[in-house]
């Protein structure tokens, strides 16, 4: 049997193929040589004559030529589907984004569907997890991990509620496990400028505080002073006010000679005392920071009440929070708030007796229970992945829609030992493939 091989790899050396290729190549054309001498034989051809006219076979104009064209699209192939990728990564990934675009424009229903889906996922966790970051990062104070907040726990009710100002000073004056227990409303919007239009009026937002309101928290000011107990004593008799940082530096522009300078509130004067430092904006979680601070006794001046809220029990309008002692633990301060508030109720029959007080870590906003937060976390992950399986459906929704597409991309990349080998069974059936270019024998 002659030595086909060598005479095939003579022929294909100027195709310069990768060894791999070659020794595929030259393999399957070995074995077709080899099926058609021994065909030629069993016709009655000589050795010789069987010979040359398989070689012939091997001339450049026939076989080698399909050939040439077969490996010029395997190698075009070979380039689409990332091969050379080492080479070609930037025009690999230019050429994967234009498909996408293209494939995304041509399919805008699709392409509106899942970016609708994913976009309700992602923004359903974005939401749920912004909302935690606001309950949980550390407040803009000195030692934020020693302050906590009071609430009055009613029976029946799940959340918490505010002091009467009476009950605040009775723990002021008690309460051993703190170091300072502070009083402050809820954030209130006031009207900045006068009411007769002579100038600019435009919306701040304040919050009355106790006079140790700032020592307390560890806040400093960078102008000027914090509250003086005299002016926490008489309702209504010292309107003094202190700015934040960001609104002095937006509203006056960082006049270094603001204090002593009065603004009109809610139509009353007051004075300027001091500016805290940058970064504090109170003990808020709202969706704004505050503006300004006042003395809790000036709600009597801007918010004229029909009842004495300073004496009285029956309003419950105050928040109370305070930092805990060196050493001492939420726990003691729990401990110790219960024997308070229960003193309390003794002395007050018209208190419920199941009413309680919570103590709670100050970076917490409002009764944020650990299985409430696990049953939240646990929902808002299910939403991302049902949204993630939606979209895996309409993608293979979309595969389903394309599979003779891909049928015929595949079928383009047949190996030419597939194409030989149907060659060599078309040439013993005497067939002939529909659409074969050139001579077939």
């Amino acid at each position: 049997m002659p030595d086909w091989k060598h005479e095939i790899r003579r022929r294909l050396a100027e195709l310069k193929l990768d060894p791999a290729r070659e020794a595929e190549i030259v393999e399957e054309l070995a074995q077709h040589l080899e099926d058609r001498y021994a065909e030629l034989r069993s016709s009655g051809a000589t050795q010789e004559s069987a010979h040359l006219s398989v070689l012939a076979e091997l001339n450049e104009s026939e076989l080698l030529a399909r050939l040439r064209r077969v490996e010029r699209l395997v190698k075009i192939d070979a380039d689409v589907l990332g091969a050379n990728r080492r080479n070609n990564m930037v025009e690999d990934l230019r050429q994967d984004l234009r498909y996408g675009i293209r494939m995304l424009r041509n399919n805008s229903g699709f392409t509106l569907i899942a970016v609708l889906t994913l976009a309700l996922g992602i923004g359903v966790n974005t939401a749920i997890f912004t909302m935690f970051n606001l309950w949980f990062r550390p407040l803009p104070v000195k030692d934020p991990a020693t302050v906590v907040n009071l609430g009055w726990l009613e029976r029946g009710q799940s959340e918490r509620s505010n002091f009467p100002y009476p009950d605040y000073v009775y723990f002021r004056e008690h309460a051993q496990v703190f170091s300072g227990l502070i009083a402050s409303t809820w954030d209130w919007a006031l009207v900045l400028g006068s009411q007769d239009a002579t100038e600019e009026t435009r919306k701040v937002f304040g919050q009355f505080v106790s006079d140790n309101f700032f020592s307390a928290l560890g806040v400093n000011t960078v102008l000027g002073r914090s509250f003086t107990p005299d002016e926490s004593s008489t309702p209504g008799q010292h309107p003094v006010v202190i700015l934040s940082y960001d609104f002095w530096q937006g509203r006056f522009g960082g006049d270094s000679n603001i204090l002593g300078r009065t603004l009109r509130l809610n139509g009353q004067t007051f004075v300027v005392v001091g500016v805290t430092e940058r970064g504090f904006g109170g003990l808020t979680f709202g969706p704004h920071a505050l503006d300004i601070w006042l003395p809790l006794t000036m709600t009597t001046r801007l918010f004229p009440q029909d009842e004495d809220w300073f004496t009285t029990r029956a309003s419950k309008w105050v928040r109370v929070s305070g930092r805990l002692n060196p050493g001492r633990t939420l726990e003691d301060a729990r401990a110790e708030m219960t024997v308070l508030f229960s003193q309390l109720a003794r002395a007050y029959p018209e208190m419920d007796p199941n009413d309680r007080v919570r103590v709670l870590p100050g970076s917490m906003f409002g009764e944020v229970e650990w299985a409430s937060m696990g049953i939240i976390l646990t929902a808002t992950t299910m939403v991302l992945l049902i949204a993630c399986a939606n979209v895996v459906n309409l993608l293979l929704a979309r595969a389903m829609a394309r599979r003779k597409e891909i049928g015929i991309r595949l079928a383009s990349r047949i190996p030419i030992s597939w194409v030989l080998a149907a060659q060599r069974r078309c040439v013993r059936s005497g067939a002939r493939p529909a659409g074969w270019p050139g001579p077939w024998r």
